[in-house]
């Protein structure tokens, strides 16, 4: 297992940015580059350079700083990255980015030793370089502690500009003028103490020749303390958003809460930089977004600019693009729970612990706009996020490995991500009318990429609130190592209600660690941290099919129905694809009779039915295809459902009949186990059901056949299965194997039986749910309730594009589809 404790011994990294060239000039249409660079060790720990006013694609800074390391040389990595300092002028500020492993670093290495470095853009092609010295040294031994000053904040230090909300809300009769009272006075909170500034000698300018005429002699490197607010770590060391305290910001400026990270990295650490308070602010918004996950794409862009131009040809209905745009990061900010956690930790399950390689859940709901300002509505929401997290603890701490390998999640009130986001290029209509799911939809969601493992070094969870044209959506991002799909619904859930206004939440999880048994199995990593085990770059498209209420009850009659009727069934369905798909009408080229004569549809058909029910021309309807004579089973609507798309999609993936095929449903086991867990245990608690069939047998069976596979495990699933699931996990431990990795594999996950339509914050139902792009792969499919209820089916399915096409043409499936 990789090794996340702190190093024996207590380490620094000794780095000077010494100069940069080759760098390219992001700021071209409006003149000179004035770059400056932010780098950290710790995410939690960001420090920047000066901006080089030179107007140079070689900029030189000569800066020193001293960067705790509070993991291990071999996890380490410094992270590097470079921005044009005025964002007001280009709407792509990136110039670079860089990663260094500290594993390539020793104590006795040269401190002088200037290393020359590659710059990159986030889509990895080259970008200029930069000129470093990297020293590690021992930490000298630190102060004494400062005073203990977390404490939970008032309700007020969450949200700006609104006042906190009646006790019942339902906002349709709002109106904005309700929500233009002052400010609140931020609450006083003491600055922690600065940690010890370390002594530095002289150092020579080994750039002097090179950059000659810049400087006549290098200038001093300045004092630039981090910013740290207390808490607990999970290592011992302060951690938390790189920020200073609250009250060093007035309550009132523009800036509202959105610095709560980055303020540390550019209005901290740019200390001494005289700044008008204009460019302070545009300041603290790339700062922002240099920490954003939206913005570690290679795209940048702010449409604010022409915002006004674009919002009237959206109101005259003229569909502009969006594919190569970006939401524009307006605030960002961490929310703590109102209450502090009295739980302490959470030891992970063995239902937990394998998906520490998958990727944060990402999911999200789309509402018209609410008649409400949209700041009173962000403001909103983090006071219910806020209070949430009070029933939710689990979401606002970080994961920790103990000295024995156990991971547990830390309810250290660490808090969560909270992202506003401005879309207005994007109308609802630009998500909901394509055929597939637009790439906008992944921009929505915060965290994109990361792997459940990062709990130990990100937050839990994020919520990102995105405003669109003529809507809002609000996307939960949620590490899968700590919820599956129902304890991530009752959360967002929860979320919603508080929001509203309830004053008692009607489901309140359960925290107790009984899912089976307390586990003494480790998981170990051998090869560094868990990667995701299928390929992020394969191509994919991706597709919504709904199903009516009228078409889940035709399927599942059709899968129940006896041995007569469904061959009746087969026939005409059969008999249509044929139809289609023979260029001479009713001909089969190639099929005869043993006489030599070509049959007819409808005798190739009855043959072939003959061939399917050996032995069963004359069953009964009280009897099932396997032969057990009185048996009778009924198979549940998704059930046919999922045997549909099973044969459908094999069948568009046009494998031989001897290929083997996988159907992969995901299976929860609250209810399963004796004695049975609460129905809301938080956590994982689910486990996967594989059915296998060759293709062959899959293609040449009917509806029945294989729906009743599905079926009888799903049945068989019960507590002794599950139970011995877990003893053969724990004699070898590792981690969910996501990924269709013989290209025969469907995967089923979420359920049509999750309330996301519940997610009422006072304006509404939704209007749809949609996801990220976490944890798909060719054959993934998710499940959702159709928003009309009563029985009708959303599935999302990922398939690769000509399997996605075939589908698409397969009228044994479309045919059910609304």
């Amino acid at each position: 297992m990789a090794n996340t404790r702190p190093p024996s011994k207590l380490l620094d990294l000794d780095i000077t940015i010494v100069s940069a060239k080759h760098l390219k000039n992001v700021n071209w249409r409006h003149g000179d580059l004035k770059p400056y660079a932010i780098f950290w060790v710790d995410p939690d720990r960001r420090v920047a350079t000066k901006p080089d006013e030179s107007g140079s694609t070689r900029p030189v800074w000569n800066e020193r700083f001293t960067l705790p390391i509070n993991f291990p040389l071999q996890d380490s990595l410094l992270f590097l990255e470079i921005f044009h300092s005025k964002p007001s002028e280009t709407p792509k500020p990136l110039v670079g980015t860089l990663q260094f492993p500290l594993n390539d670093l020793s104590e006795s290495d040269d401190p002088n030793r200037i290393r020359t470095l590659e710059l990159r853009r986030p889509s990895g092609r080259p970008q200029g370089k930069i000129r470093m010295k990297l020293a590690i040294r021992e930490r000298p031994a630190p102060p004494p502690s400062p005073p203990d000053f977390y404490t939970t904040p008032p309700s007020s230090y969450y949200y700006s500009s609104a006042p906190p909300p009646p006790s019942s809300r339902d906002y349709r009769g709002y109106s904005q003028s309700l929500y233009s009272s002052p400010p609140a006075p931020v609450p006083s909170v003491p600055a922690p103490s600065p940690p010890p500034q370390y002594p530095y000698g002289s150092y020579s300018d080994p750039y002097s020749g090179y950059y000659s005429g810049y400087y006549s002699q290098p200038p001093p490197p300045p004092n630039r303390p981090f910013f740290d607010r207390v808490s607990s770590s999970s290592y011992g060391a302060p951690s938390g958003p790189s920020a200073p305290s609250y009250d060093q910001k007035p309550r009132g400026s523009k800036m509202g809460l959105g610095t709560g990270v980055a303020v540390g990295a550019v209005a901290g650490a740019l200390g001494g930089l005289a700044l008008e308070e204009g460019l302070k602010y545009e300041e603290d918004k790339i700062a922002e977004r240099v920490e954003s996950n939206l913005a570690a794409r290679d795209d940048y862009s702010d449409y604010r600019g022409d915002y006004p131009h674009r919002k009237g040809l959206l109101e005259k209905g003229v569909k502009m693009p969006f594919s190569s745009s970006s939401p524009t990061l307006i605030s960002r900010c961490f929310v703590f729970p109102e209450q502090k956690s009295s739980i302490g930790s959470l030891k992970l399950s063995v239902s937990d612990l394998p998906m520490l390689s998958c990727q944060y859940i990402q999911k999200g709901v789309l509402f018209t706009r609410p008649p409400l300002s949209f700041d009173a509505l962000v403001s909103i929401l983090k006071q219910g996020l806020s209070q949430t997290l009070t029933h939710f603890p689990a979401l606002a701490g970080r994961l920790i490995t103990d000295s024995d390998g156990y991971v547990h999640v830390s309810c250290n009130d660490a808090g969560v991500d909270f992202f506003h986001a401005n879309a207005t290029y994007l109308s609802i209509r630009d998500i909901l009318s394509p055929i597939d799911v637009p790439n906008s939809v992944r921009k929505l969601f915060a965290f994109e990429g990361a792997v459940s493992y990062d709990g130990h070094f990100k937050p839990i969870a994020a919520v990102q609130v995105t405003e669109l044209a003529d809507g809002v959506f609000i996307g939960c991002t949620v590490n899968h190592a700590v919820v599956d799909g129902t304890s991530f619904w009752n959360f967002f859930n929860t979320f919603a209600e508080v929001c509203r206004g309830v004053n008692r939440i009607s489901r309140p999880p359960d925290f107790r660690r009984n899912f089976v048994k307390d586990s003494p199995a480790i998981l170990k990593f051998p090869d560094g941290t868990p990667k995701v085990t299928f390929d992020t770059d394969a191509p994919l498209r991706e597709r919504i099919f709904h199903f009516s209420r009228e078409a889940i009850l035709a399927l599942k009659s059709r899968a129940n129905a006896p041995l007569r009727k469904r061959m009746e069934n087969e026939f005409s369905i059969e008999a249509e694809i044929l139809g289609k798909q023979s260029n001479d009408g009713w001909k089969i080229n190639g099929t005869h009779t043993p006489n030599g004569k070509k049959m007819t549809v409808l005798e190739s058909l009855v043959r072939n039915a003959v061939l399917k029910y050996p032995g069963h021309e004359t069953e009964t309807e009280t009897e099932t295809e396997t032969g057990t004579g009185t048996e009778t089973e009924v198979v549940s609507s998704f059930q046919s459902l999922s045997a549909q798309l099973w044969r459908s999609v094999t069948r568009a993936r046009k494998l031989s009949q001897t290929k083997s095929t996988t159907f992969r449903m995901a299976v929860n086991c609250r209810h399963r186990l004796e004695p049975r867990i609460d129905p809301f245990y938080f956590g994982n608690a689910i486990q996967s059901i594989p059915t296998v069939a060759s293709a062959g047998e899959l293609l040449s069976r009917d509806l029945r056949w294989c729906a009743t596979m599905l079926h009888r495990n799903v049945v068989a699933h019960d507590d002794a299965t599950v139970r011995r699931g877990v003893e053969e996990w724990e004699k070898n431990p590792r981690c969910f194997p996501l990924g269709n990795f013989d290209g025969a594999m469907i995967t089923m996950g979420s359920s049509p039986r999750f309330p996301m339509y519940d997610n009422d914050f006072g304006w509404g139902r939704p209007l749809a749910v949609r996801s990220g792009r976490a944890n798909k792969f060719d054959g993934k499919i998710s499940a959702f309730p159709g928003r009309e209820g009563g029985g009708s089916v959303d599935l999302e399915v990922c398939l690769a594009p000509e399997t996605m096409a075939g589908l698409e043409n397969d009228f044994e499936f479309m045919q059910y589809v609304s």
